[in-house]
C-alpha cells in the first residue's frame, strides 16, 4: 500500500512527512531534474541510481547532476555524502531555477546553485570559484550544512567543520540537496535521521511518523486546541492552537505566559517554525515533533527545556543567533520593515541581552530617550556583531566600520566621542 504523504501547505516543510502504519523511513531520495522543455537534458541521460536512489554515478566521463525530491525554505538542515569513489564531483544545493542543461551540467555554475568540489578543494557559485576546504578521498563523509535563517552554507569532512563556504544566500527560498558526478565519481547520499556526524541544532531531511505517533501528537495538540475554543470568545479556532490554548500550553510546558521576559513561547515558535504570531498550526505541530522524534506530552516538555537551555549560551552560539534572527521576523507585522521601539526593547530583554551585554542599560536608555519609532532589521541583526566588537570598551568603536546609523548615534550621544 502506498504511504500517505502530507503536504504542509501552511508550512515550509512540504512533502517531507510520510505517514503509514508500518513504515519507518520516509522517501527522500535523489532524482533527475524535471524536464524543462529541452528534451531531457544531459543529467537525465547520464545518471545511474542504486541503493534506493541514494547512490549516484555517471555512465561516462560526462557530468550527471541530480537533486533530492524535497526542498526546505526555513531552518537549519543537514545531509551527508559518502564518497564511494573519488573522481571529479560536486556537492551542495540548488533552487528551483537551476537546470543542469543550462549551466554545463555542473552544480555551482549559475546563480541558482552552490557547490563544493573536494577533488580540487574549490567552491563554486555563479561565475565565481575559489579555494575552499580539504581534499576528499574514498570513504570520506562530507557533511552539507544549510542555515537558511543565518543565510549561510558550510561543509564538513569526517565531522570536521570546514567553515562557511557561502553567505548572504536568499532567505525564505526553496533549497534542494544536489550533487554532480563525473569521471567515475560515485556518491552515496544520506538523508536519514541517524547520520554519522549530525551537528547540533540541525535537522535531517528524512522524517518519519507512524500512525501511532501521529495519534499521540494529535492528542496533545487537540487538548490545547480545545482550550482555545472553550476559554475564549472567538469560537472555533480552526485547525490551530491560539488564544487561551496558547497561554495554557506555555504554562504547561514550563513557562510563565504573563512574564514578558520568559522565553518559552518564542523558543517553541522558533522550533515549530511558526508562521503566524501567537498561533501553532496543525501541520507545524506534526512536522516539528516528527523532526525531533518526540510524540508524547512528557517528552515534549523535556525537549522544550533542552531548547531553552540551548539558547542560554553566548551570543556567538549558533542556536542563539538562529533564535535571535527568527525573533525579529516573527514579531514584526507582515508589511513592516521595523519593530516598534518598545516591542524591540522587550524582545531584547526576553532574549537576555540585558544579561549578555554590560552596556545594555545605556543602550536601553538611549532608545527610550531618542525620537526613533522603530528598530530596523539592519540594526537588529547587527547588534550581535556590534556587541562582539565593542564589548564594554568604547575605544573599540570605529566609525569606519559602517555600523547602522542608530549605533553610531548611540556611541556619540552616550560616550561624547566628539570630544
Amino acid at each position: 500500500r502506498a504511504p500517505f504523504t502530507m503536504s504542509a501547505t501552511l508550512h515550509p516543510l512540504q512533502d517531507i512527512i510520510t505517514i503509514d502504519s508500518d513504515i519507518d523511513v520516509t522517501e527522500v531520495t535523489l532524482r533527475d531534474f524535471p524536464d524543462s522543455g529541452g528534451g531531457g537534458g544531459r543529467s537525465g541521460s547520464n545518471a545511474v541510481f542504486k541503493e534506493k536512489n541514494r547512490e549516484v554515478t555517471s555512465t561516462s566521463y560526462s557530468t550527471a547532476t541530480v537533486r533530492a525530491n524535497t526542498s526546505v525554505q526555513r531552518g537549519q538542515w543537514y545531509y551527508e555524502v559518502v564518497v564511494k569513489s573519488s573522481g571529479s564531483g560536486r556537492i551542495g544545493w540548488c533552487t528551483p531555477g537551476y537546470r543542469p542543461e543550462h549551466s554545463s551540467s555542473s552544480l555551482g555554475e549559475d546563480d541558482n546553485s552552490w557547490a563544493y568540489d573536494g577533488s580540487r578543494s574549490f567552491k563554486f557559485h555563479g561565475s565565481n570559484s575559489k579555494k575552499y576546504g580539504e581534499s576528499w578521498g574514498s570513504g570520506d563523509v562530507i557533511g552539507c550544512l544549510l542555515d537558511i535563517d543565518q543565510r549561510k552554507m558550510s561543509f564538513s569532512r569526517n565531522g570536521k567543520d570546514m567553515g562557511a563556504a557561502f553567505t548572504n544566500i536568499k532567505p525564505n527560498f526553496p533549497y534542494y540537496p544536489s550533487v554532480s558526478t563525473s569521471r567515475n565519481c560515485k556518491f552515496l547520499v544520506q538523508f536519514d535521521k541517524n547520520l554519522k556526524y549530525m551537528p547540533s541544532g540541525y535537522s535531517a531531511f528524512n522524517i518519519s511518523l507512524t500512525k501511532a505517533n501521529k495519534r499521540s501528537c494529535e492528542a496533545v495538540f487537540d487538548k490545547y486546541h480545545e482550550m482555545g475554543i472553550t476559554l475564549s470568545a472567538s469560537g472555533n479556532t480552526g485547525r490551530d492552537i491560539k488564544g487561551a490554548g496558547t497561554l495554557e500550553l506555555v504554562k504547561d510546558f514550563g513557562g510563565d505566559p504573563m512574564n514578558p521576559t520568559d522565553t518559552t513561547f518564542i523558543v517553541i515558535a522558533w522550533k515549530l517554525m511558526s508562521a503566524t504570531q501567537w498561533e501553532f498550526h496543525y501541520n507545524e505541530w506534526l512536522c516539528c515533533w516528527a523532526r525531533y522524534g518526540v510524540y508524547t506530552f512528557d517528552d515534549m516538555v523535556k525537549k522544550v527545556a533542552e531548547w531553552k537551555e540551548e539558547v542560554t549560551g553566548p551570543i556567538s552560539s549558533t542556536a542563539f543567533r538562529a533564535l535571535y534572527t527568527f525573533t525579529f521576523e516573527y514579531l514584526k507585522s507582515d508589511k513592516a520593515t521595523a519593530l516598534e521601539k518598545n516591542e524591540a526593547l522587550m524582545a531584547w530583554k526576553m532574549l537576555g541581552m540585558d544579561k549578555k551585554w554590560k552596556l545594555w542599560e545605556k543602550w536601553e536608555q538611549w532608545w527610550k530617550e531618542n525620537s526613533l519609532k522603530g528598530v530596523s532589521k539592519d540594526t537588529w541583526n547587527m547588534l550581535i556583531y556590534f556587541i562582539e566588537k565593542i564589548g564594554t570598551t568604547p575605544e573599540n568603536y570605529d566609525e569606519d566600520d559602517m555600523w547602522p546609523t542608530s549605533m553610531d548615534d548611540f556611541m556619540y550621544d552616550t560616550f561624547d566621542l566628539d570630544d
